[in-house]
């Protein structure tokens, strides 16, 4: 019983963990961070099974270095309905410092994770406790 009470505040508080916990980049070793101008945008066809072929886009960005200035793909391509990056942005990206042709962005601007996690979870520690007050006099 006391696990079943327990729940609410469990998936709350790990729904505000992941919500504040910052996007990793695991393949790129040596991070560096830095703002870099979307110059393009390179084009990959991908096959699906079923669906036929579908463009994916990256960004093709410049950005400075230690050793100067960059021109390079992101590594993270995304398909055409999902792409918004415009030539001229400005995007923040992580790439890396041995290999500075290994860049991504830090983040889509349109990722949800972080806002629907914490709308998750605060609201839910919310209710929980409104709940908790008004049936079991819990606070």
């Amino acid at each position: 019983m006391k696990l079943i009470l327990a729940s609410p505040v469990i998936v709350s508080v790990l729904c505000i963990v992941l919500g504040l916990v910052p996007e990793l980049h695991p393949q790129i070793r040596h991070r560096r961070y830095v703002r870099a101008r979307v110059t393009g945008s390179a084009v990959q066809r991908v096959h699906r099974r079923g669906s036929g072929e579908m463009r994916a886009l990256a960004p093709r960005l410049r950005f400075e270095t230690d050793e100067g200035p960059v021109d390079a793909v992101s590594r993270r391509f995304l398909p055409e309905w999902q792409y918004s990056y415009r030539t001229g942005e400005e995007i923040r990206i992580c790439y890396d410092a041995r290999n500075p042709s290994l860049c991504e962005p830090v983040r889509h601007r349109h990722s949800l994770r972080r806002p629907v996690c914490l709308c998750v979870g605060i609201g839910t520690l919310i209710a929980y406790t409104a709940l908790a007050v008004q049936y079991y006099g819990i606070i």
